[in-house]
């Protein structure tokens, strides 16, 4: 049996038995003082990204002109 948490000075320790757990898609609990404080999960390289292209199109409208200054140029009292 594994065990999946250990106190710092025993995941320091034992640092490759944890890493090899952690390679195997196991999450590790660091725990001081018998409470929790981080967890140590598998780095997932490998994972594609499963956006399709177009997928957000026509989900937003614009309803002025993108190129079009927001604010008139006689509005903004910094520029006096």
């Amino acid at each position: 049996m594994y065990m999946n948490k250990g106190n710092i000075v025993d995941i320091k320790n034992n640092l490759k038995y944890y890493l090899d757990l952690v390679s195997k898609g196991i999450k590790v609990t660091i725990m001081k003082r018998n409470v929790p404080i981080a967890v140590i999960i598998p780095f997932n390289s490998h994972k594609k990204n499963q956006t399709k292209l177009g997928c957000g199109k026509k989900t937003v409208n614009f309803l002025g002109s993108l190129t079009d200054e927001l604010i008139p140029e006689d509005d903004w009292d910094m520029l006096k």
